[in-house]
């Protein structure tokens, strides 16, 4: 590890001067508050070939004392990832999470007074703060900028790349804040801007407020920091059954311009769909993370994540809960030997990701090189989703990688056919050939475990 100052810049994430493709994890949530847990989990996360790691901090054992600040997790952390060869992205619980408070000291909790809690019922405190509360901004910038400053004393080399700025913020349980603090800042927002909605309302507040964390903390130590968000997961969801107020995607535009400072907006993958969101996410002015997506996606949706929407971080929840982690192992191993023809051709339009989600198993089109693929999933009793990625190599020259499916190839400009397939693999950027495919096995179909095929089309007229 090196010793410049990672940078997340024009939809790419670098460490020590060079691309970097964050194959990563989240721990569960209480994971990191405890470095005797983690001691047993530091080569379990090795061993899932992760090279990078999401820990939460939690604020209530950062600052168990108003102005008194212990460093035996956050320093253990940063070790613990740098003895193991990882990158370390800390979560900040800080304010909020998942809509509610529940990470604040307890110095904060039961002084209702001087750290107001929003109302979704008038008269009636909820479990999260108001984002409107003067002294839990001032607050919660203080310790924001006590952890960034110590992460730029104890990180010699920049083991940590990136920082998320709380986490999944907004207001659960009614769409607006109605205590009196919020009362009065919607009346004079309304004043400003007449065609608003309560919602929006809101997102300025939460955005305002994770903004002004973020710009102190990079006053300390300007690392890449990003917030996730809570998405609307069902159709007919109103805003307080998801957090109000959070960067939904029709937000995403307001929190960007409300929190400047933030590099990037991410999405939590629950219950969406991979290929919608990865879409709604990726913009001109926001390179994709995704720091939490359900764990039984495993490796299947890095595939499509990284080859097809160029995320830069890919990460499935709950790492150190998985008992079986071979999938995202593998799947992580292959994309470790294919970064650098990765790298070369994000956004070049020479390289597409597949993924079949849940029980899909109607053929996708791809169109690259100049040629027309089909993904035709395999429909056995035990459902395999059909993940991997196709790579143009050079002219008529592809690469194929992934599981669960069969590829068929056609051309508008007249009848194509193989030239040769091989079986192999890349290492280290280079293709170790194995089998010389002919016969039987005269076709491209990829079953289980991962495989790869190498081969070159010719066009017969």
């Amino acid at each position: 590890m090196g010793g410049l100052i990672p940078e997340l810049r024009s939809g790419k994430l670098m460490v020590d001067g060079k691309e970097f493709l964050a194959l990563a994890g989240e721990l569960h949530n209480s994971s990191s508050s405890s470095l005797e847990y983690m001691a047993s989990i530091w080569p379990r996360l090795v061993a899932m070939n992760l090279n990078t790691v999401l820990a939460p901090i939690s604020w209530e054992l950062l600052e168990p004392q108003e102005g008194t600040f212990d460093w035996t997790l956050v320093d253990g952390l940063i070790n613990g990832a740098r003895n193991h060869g990882l990158r370390l992205v800390p979560l900040w619980f800080g304010s909020f999470k998942n809509g509610q408070s529940t990470y604040v000291p307890g110095w904060i909790k039961v002084d209702t007074g001087r750290f107001p809690r929003a109302q979704t019922s008038p008269g009636v405190p909820s479990g999260t703060l108001s984002p409107f509360g003067s002294e839990t901004l001032t607050a919660d910038k203080r310790a924001f900028a006590a952890l960034m400053r110590r992460i730029r004393e104890v990180d010699y080399d920049q083991t940590v790349i990136l920082v998320q700025v709380e986490n999944e913020s907004g207001l659960l349980g009614g769409s607006r804040d109605l205590s009196p603090l919020g009362e009065e800042a919607w009346q004079s927002y309304l004043a400003e801007n007449a065609d608003t909605s309560e919602e929006r309302f809101m997102a300025h507040a939460f955005a305002r407020f994770v903004g002004e964390v973020a710009s102190t903390g990079k006053s300390e130590y300007s690392l890449p920091m990003f917030a996730n968000a809570w998405l609307v997961n069902h159709p007919n969801e109103t805003p307080g059954q998801y957090p109000s107020g959070g960067p939904v995607p029709a937000m995403l535009d307001l929190w960007h311009a409300s929190a400047p400072c933030l590099d990037a907006l991410a999405p939590d993958i629950y219950y969406r769909t991979v290929h919608e969101t990865c879409k709604e996410y990726k913009r001109s002015w926001n390179p994709l993370l995704i720091p939490e997506i359900r764990p039984d996606m495993g490796g299947a949706a890095s595939f499509f994540a990284i080859a097809q929407a160029d995320c830069v971080l890919y990460s499935p929840f709950a790492i150190d809960g998985a008992t079986d982690f071979s999938e995202l192992a593998d799947a992580y191993a292959l994309i470790r030997d294919l970064t650098p023809l990765i790298v070369a051709r994000r956004a070049t339009g020479r390289m597409a990701g597949i993924l079949h989600e849940d029980r899909e198993l109607a053929p996708r089109e791809i169109s690259l090189g100049g040629y027309r693929f089909l993904v035709k999933p395999h429909s056995e009793t035990n459902f395999l989703r059909a993940h991997g990625l196709l790579i143009e190599i050079e002219q008529d020259e592809f690469l194929l990688a992934g599981c669960g499916f069969d590829l068929e190839f056609s051309s508008h400009s007249g009848q194509v056919d193989f030239l040769w397939i091989e079986e192999g693999r890349f290492v280290d950027g280079s293709w170790l050939p194995g089998r010389r495919l002919n016969g039987d096995e005269y076709h491209l179909r990829l079953g289980e475990p991962l495989e790869c095929r190498r081969f070159k089309l010719y066009r017969l007229s």
